[in-house]
């Protein structure tokens, strides 16, 4: 038996919400110790899983829109006149002590606290097809990925990241980063932006369709048309019993929809190395 099913990029999100909560050391570390949210569309439908009220609009860095890369507005309104802000100092990520949301606390001392139980679940941009990932950085230093590698080198926590196939690219991820060096953009629809690899957990919809439902996922087409693009179609295929379970979860994901994306008008930008902003200055 198998069944073919639509994800829009939402429901993929969704999904791997789902399948997220459900990982062994994601268990673990909402029962006795902290998990981590990075702020992204990636990581938002995590908060609906878990009963807690998710925000009215995306906090997204590094975000891809029709008039270029981008940052949403609630970010960019706290920036200072260079549009730039310090990673370390960002108090935005989700904490999650013991399975309860705790006060928001600056990065640097939210990586201070955490140990090799803990889990911090990150967005990505990009995802080749040998498994390995990539985040669009504009920030000095690798921006706040950076900050949470090096950290992560000395505690040793876990960096988990779910990743929807729409942001599959047919190139390796050392030669996107090489591709994408910032120094050499000239010209950009946008902010420039670097590609940071990341070593990380990496769960994408068919390793979080076998967690769910123990059926094997095929991507076998993408695209789509009047809402439908970013889409993914897969195959699911697996035992009669496997097949209803996803289809019951199917009618769960259906329909997930992010929150609104709130961007200011490139006129009043302060990004002042954001190639759309009437105040970049060539170099």
């Amino acid at each position: 038996m198998r069944l073919q099913a639509v994800l829009t990029p939402p429901e993929s999100k969704k999904l791997l919400a789902k399948a997220v909560l459900k990982r062994e050391e994601v268990k673990k570390a909402l029962s006795k110790d902290w998990v981590v949210l990075h702020p992204s569309s990636s990581t938002v439908f995590i908060l609906d899983e878990l009963g807690i009220r998710r925000p009215t609009s995306l906090w997204a860095c590094g975000l891809v829109h029709s008039r270029g890369l981008c940052a949403s507005g609630n970010l960019l309104d706290e920036l200072g006149h260079e549009g730039r802000l310090d990673a370390s100092h960002s108090a935005h990520a989700w904490i999650l002590d013991k399975g309860k949301v705790a006060p928001k606390l600056p990065l640097s001392e939210i990586l201070d606290r955490m140990g090799p139980q803990s889990v911090y679940v990150k967005g990505v941009n990009v995802i080749d097809p040998w498994g390995n990932v990539g985040v669009l950085c504009a920030g000095k230093g690798g921006g706040t990925i950076g900050v949470v590698v090096r950290a992560q080198r000395k505690k040793g926590f876990q960096i988990l990241v779910p990743v929807g196939l729409e942001k599959l690219v047919p190139t390796r991820i050392r030669d996107c980063a090489r591709a994408a060096k910032k120094s050499d953009i000239t010209h950009a629809h946008g902010t420039p932006c670097g590609v940071v690899p990341l070593k990380a957990s990496v769960m994408t919809e068919r390793e979080a369709f076998r967690l769910l439902c123990g059926v094997e996922a095929v991507p076998v087409a993408a695209g789509g048309l009047a809402g439908a693009e970013g889409c993914i179609v897969f195959v699911l295929m697996g035992t009669p019993k496997a097949l209803s379970k996803a289809e019951d979860l199917l009618s769960q994901i259906k329909g997930a929809c992010l929150p609104r994306l709130y961007l200011l008008d490139c006129e009043v930008c302060p990004r002042t190395f954001c190639h759309n902003s009437p105040l970049f200055e060539k170099k």
